[in-house]
């Protein structure tokens, strides 16, 4: 018969393990990537504001950006990548 102190010590691993693994996986998915490696942080209606998020951001966060032109159905947007 099992201690009462080894079942706590291995409901607790299981349950750690259980939490664990779906935030290790969801955090790499959650962020979108292209081919080239650029992530996308942000959109704008304006392409200005865009480029000046992406000019602050550069050499503390990001060694490059760009930003692309989404169009939707309420006249697009502009996407911010960097990587």
């Amino acid at each position: 018969m099992k201690s009462w102190r080894s079942r706590v010590a291995a409901a607790v691993a299981v349950g750690v393990a259980a939490v664990t693994i779906p935030l290790t996986a969801g955090s790499a998915s959650a962020a979108a990537t292209d081919p080239d490696g650029f992530r996308l942080v942000g959109g704008w209606v304006k392409y200005q504001s865009c480029m000046n998020d992406g000019q602050d951001g550069l050499g503390s966060y990001w060694g490059e950006y760009q930003c692309r032109y989404v169009p939707d159905a309420e006249g697009g947007w502009w996407a911010l990548w960097v990587r």
